[in-house]
């Protein structure tokens, strides 16, 4: 009886709780395409003057746009000198730190930018609008760039140094004036590559940089004096390759992740990127004027920012001593610097794009976004799987019933709602109820057909006279009897052949004179 009873409870509470599993909303993460929804820079040929070996040093020759986002210029060395030097100073190959953009956007690259993915922030208002009705997360697309490679060496037989020009006299606030002046290893033979620097003090607190990109090869040589010896007579070559790359803006936190993809090389179809190689060109020239820049009477920005990044690995680096290069991670910090400046300028560049050109309109394609927002979504699945299940298990019971019982028309003629019919099958299986019921009453035997109400006596054996029914003595038993509707033939008698094939517990009714239980057959 217990275990009757459990599964009844099963049976009632289980689906109850697969349905409230199954209809009860869900906060998830949804991802849908935004197609041509986002700007990235172009580099046409009618933009070309702003990104295509562009060397401008004097402010007079810059096109400069300051607005909500931020300050944007094509003169890289000139307008963003201060940030490039920044970067040096803080370089990593830690992919896993973390640096703000020098822009308004309030948006920081985890690892390095590879001077992509500056759309974000800047001209993503679009997506923003077009998701107003649900929160924005994350979204990625694809970008082409350059994947930027530099390797850098101490080269001690540099065919490059400074040279003394005029001497200063520190007493009446006049400095010493200097070439860097050499060879590039790049370049022909017979061109002399140089520019001027001043020093306060002698040549001890000069620190310069000159790159140059000759017959596809990108050089940067550094020369220096006593103060910056650790720097002096480093050569570092960049590599340029046009690459794509995944791009994944995590909306929610301000974060940008760049990755190369590594398993497409770079499609043209994207966009024309770089087609005169000029953008490449335009990094060495910025460099170049960096380093014409970046010195002052008493000291070298630049050669600062660098020392300051190895003090940053190496904790304390003698810079007025060249000793440090014996330890193979002094390249690889001075590297970093210059990987760290070459991407800031290409994001200087790539962002500047997407304003300067057309009168400020700016030169842009636009590429289709993967973007993930918050949704509601009914139920769980295993619940929905679950109750799906359940409801299909219960659909080909019932239809086996069906199937079984002829459509319902061979149910016998018990009604859970009548209280006679509730009575009596509940007595089943036990004793006597009524022992001396039958002693004072003629026998007159009935049978119950399973109907309820009056309807159950109608079938009497041996009716009385006056129509009357005498009372019933009931006795119960354990029999199982064939029930089934009182089918009745022409001749208005039980039909009892249609009758079989349904078995019931029963019982047989009789009055008093019954000498036993009759069940129908």
């Amino acid at each position: 009886m217990s275990a009757l009873s459990v599964t009844a409870v099963i049976i009632c509470l289980v689906p109850n709780i697969l349905w409230t599993g199954s209809l009860t909303p869900i906060v998830v993460d949804s991802t849908i395409t935004g197609r041509n929804s986002l700007k990235i820079a172009q580099y046409s040929t009618y933009s070309k003057g702003f990104w295509s070996d562009n060397g401008k040093l004097w402010h007079e020759e810059c096109n400069v746009v300051n607005n909500e986002k931020g300050s944007f210029s094509d003169c890289a060395a000139a307008t963003a000198q201060s940030n490039l030097m920044s970067r040096a100073a803080s370089a990593t190959s830690d992919l896993t730190r973390s640096r703000l953009r020098n822009d308004k956007s309030h948006y920081s690259y985890v690892g390095r930018s590879y001077g992509v993915g500056f759309s974000a922030g800047l001209v993503d208002s679009s997506i923003h609008e077009a998701r107003s009705g649900s929160e924005l997360l994350f979204y990625n697309y694809t970008e082409a760039g350059y994947l930027t490679h530099t390797t850098c060496l101490h080269n001690e037989s540099m065919d490059y140094t400074l040279e003394e020009v005029s001497k200063g006299k520190p007493g009446n606030g006049i400095p010493y004036s200097y070439y860097a002046i050499g060879h590039f290893p790049n370049a022909s033979p017979d061109t002399t590559d140089f520019f001027a620097v001043v020093g306060m003090n002698g040549p001890d607190s000069v620190a310069v940089m000159s790159a140059k990109q000759h017959n596809g090869h990108n050089v940067i040589l550094v020369t220096t004096g006593a103060n910056y010896l650790v720097l002096n007579g480093t050569q570092c070559t960049i590599n340029f390759s046009p690459a794509v790359f995944d791009i994944d803006v995590d909306v929610t936190n301000g974060l940008i992740y760049v990755s190369p993809n590594s398993t497409s090389a770079f499609a043209p179809s994207l966009a024309p990127f770089d087609p005169t190689g000029g953008i490449a060109k335009t990094v060495l020239n910025q460099l170049n004027a960096l380093g014409q820049i970046s010195p002052t009477l008493f000291a070298s920005v630049f050669g600062d920012a660098l020392v300051t990044n190895l003090n940053n690995t190496f904790h304390n680096v003698n810079a007025s001593s060249n000793d440090a290069w014996s330890v193979p991670e002094t390249s690889i910090t001075i590297a970093d610097s210059f990987s760290a400046m070459i991407d800031e300028i290409l994001l200087f560049v790539g962002s500047s794009q997407l304003f300067l050109p057309n009168a400020g309109a700016g030169d842009f394609s636009t590429v289709d976004v993967q973007l993930t927002v918050k949704a509601v979504r009914i139920g769980e699945t295993k619940y929905v799987v679950a109750i799906f299940a359940t409801c299909v298990t219960l659909l080909v019971a019932v239809m086996a019933e069906a199937f079984r019982t002829k459509f319902w028309d061979w149910l016998p003629q018990w009604d859970f709602a009548d209280m006679t019919c509730l009575i009596l099958s509940s007595a089943v299986g036990g004793n006597d109820i009524i022992l001396d019921m039958s002693r004072s009453i003629a026998g007159q035997q009935l049978e119950w057909l399973g109907s309820g109400g009056h309807g159950w006596g109608e079938r009497r054996m041996h009716e009385d006279p006056q129509g009357r029914i005498p009372p019933i003595r009931l006795r119960l038993g354990l029999k199982a009897v064939r029930m089934a509707p009182a089918y009745e033939s022409s001749k208005g008698q039980p039909d009892r052949k249609r009758a079989r094939g349904k078995q019931l517990s029963a019982v047989s009714l009789w009055t008093s004179s019954a000498t036993g239980v009759i069940p129908l057959r």
